[in-house]
């Protein structure tokens, strides 16, 4: 086993998720994504280095911050609490000492028994339910030589788990071949189905995910696709007809998911220190008709 495949790069481990495969499961969230969707919930999820998160309604001006940073970079007066990110090194030095998680770090490397350990303490709820544990992101696939060994880890364990993959399918096949043996489940996200498209809202064609779905057709896995339904640029009833027509011949999907809009990840673009697209910090989330007129679409496919 390499160096790198025996640690794995997270941002977070959730336990009791219902919405990223069957049955209760934990998620594991692995930091590092090639694509920079406009929409992206999980921003902090992008970059495969730790990161510094700053959420100014916390803070109670206490000033530890300031003491503890070696670089200068916070400050802290009658105006209130000031954080100059030129200088930041990301140490973490001021969110160990931040009591009231003003300041936070998101993203640490993980060793592989440290997550399966975490993840099988939920080992009777899984039997239970038909559940088990998803690798999700970020795009774990990315970091597919170590989710290679964790799968591995989960299979040998004995427990009684299914196991999953969330990817957006954006990577060589060679990935998705080191990890098909090991997964019951790929949940794909497909953001369209048009290449155009695909490139004004992710910035990248969809070819290479396209071609990927297409060799999952016949991969013995069952597949979960997983649809964002973005306004202005997926939420039309022909791109989400052309989708559920391509994938009309697909026999090992389970089912199509459809996943309206929110806005959760705006406030998490702020802490970051990132801006985020203006259209969509101004967009309301897809109305309750407007998505059923849209699943409607794709039920009749």
């Amino acid at each position: 086993m390499t160096a790198s495949a025996r640690r794995v790069e997270i941002f977070d481990i959730q336990r009791f998720s219902w919405h990223d495969g069957p049955g209760i499961r934990t998620v594991v969230f692995l930091k590092g994504c090639n694509l920079q969707c406009a929409w992206c919930h999980n921003p902090e999820s992008q970059r495969a280095a730790p990161e510094l998160m700053y959420e100014s309604e916390h803070c109670i001006g206490c000033g530890r911050c300031v003491a503890a940073c070696p670089h200068g970079c916070h400050r802290v007066s009658a105006a209130g609490h000031t954080f100059d990110r030129t200088h930041c090194t990301v140490c973490g030095a001021c969110a160990a000492d931040c009591y009231a998680d003003a300041l936070r770090m998101t993203g640490r490397s993980a060793t592989i028994d440290e997550v399966v350990a975490e993840a099988l303490r939920d080992a009777e709820f899984y039997r239970l339910s038909g559940g088990g544990v998803t690798l999700s992101g970020g795009e774990p696939l990315l970091q597919a030589d170590a989710c290679r060994v964790l799968l591995e880890r989960l299979r040998a364990s004995g427990a009684s788990l299914s196991t999953a993959v969330d990817t957006a399918g954006h990577v060589p096949w060679s990935a998705f071949e080191t990890v098909l043996p090991l997964t019951d489940y790929v949940l794909y996200d497909v953001k369209a189905w048009s290449d155009d498209i695909h490139r004004r809202g992710v910035g990248v064609s969809n070819r290479l995910i396209l071609e990927n779905l297409r060799r999952l057709r016949d991969a013995p896995v069952r597949l979960i696709v997983r649809v964002p339904v973005i306004p202005g640029v997926n939420d039309t009833p022909a791109e989400l007809e052309a989708i559920a027509t391509g994938l009309r011949d697909y026999p090992n999907v389970v089912r199509i998911e459809l996943l309206p809009y929110h806005t959760a990840g705006l406030l998490k673009y702020r802490a970051l220190g990132r801006g985020c697209d203006a259209h969509l910090a101004d967009a309301p989330p897809p109305k309750p008709e407007a998505m059923a007129r849209l699943r409607a679409v794709v039920e009749r496919k």
